[in-house]
């Protein structure tokens, strides 16, 4: 919000908040002042994401009627990612913590959310969605959720996440 208030356009990684109150205020303060505010998602910029897109938009597989993605992840490696929170002066994995991710939604799952809107081209009509704590009920982030969207045009994206699948230790 500095930067809008001094006139400066300003460019941030996702999330651009992590509740909509404060993502709400980034966005009035930019309208406010006539700035930029542009929020980077770096798989928009992967190959795998860039091909998928080329194939749907030449038309190679046709119009989308449904996505299926599910992604199951080990535990978001404990012992890595730690920052000193400047409050409590303790060491904690960002992930972890609301008020550093948000949710697994917005540090995780959103970039699969973007890939998936970069493709159907149409808002959403319906959304449906559960999840939490189901594992590590210690954390303040969710370890497993689910979704449904309905989109205006007649596509729909099912997901699923599930950060304690067995696989990868470090």
């Amino acid at each position: 919000l500095a930067a809008l208030r001094a006139g400066k356009d300003v460019v941030l990684e996702k999330p651009m908040a992590t509740n909509y109150i404060d993502a709400r205020d980034v966005q009035r303060e930019a309208t406010r002042k006539g700035r930029i505010v542009a929020v980077c998602m770096q798989r928009h910029y992967a190959r795998m994401d860039a091909m998928l897109r080329h194939a749907i938009d030449s038309g190679l597989i046709g119009d989308v009627r449904l996505i299926t993605s599910s992604q199951f992840r080990s535990d978001w490696l404990p012992g890595s990612r730690r920052y000193t929170d400047p409050e409590t002066h303790k060491k904690a994995n960002w992930r972890l913590l609301k008020k550093t991710a948000g949710s697994v939604n917005q540090e995780f799952c959103v970039h699969e959310y973007a890939m998936v809107c970069s493709v159907v081209k149409s808002p959403f009509a319906r959304l449906f969605a559960t999840g939490g704590a189901a594992h590590y009920t210690d954390r303040e982030t969710e370890d497993v959720l689910a979704l449904i969207v309905d989109f205006a045009n007649g596509a729909r994206f099912n997901y699923s996440f599930c950060c304690f699948a067995p696989g990868e230790r470090r």
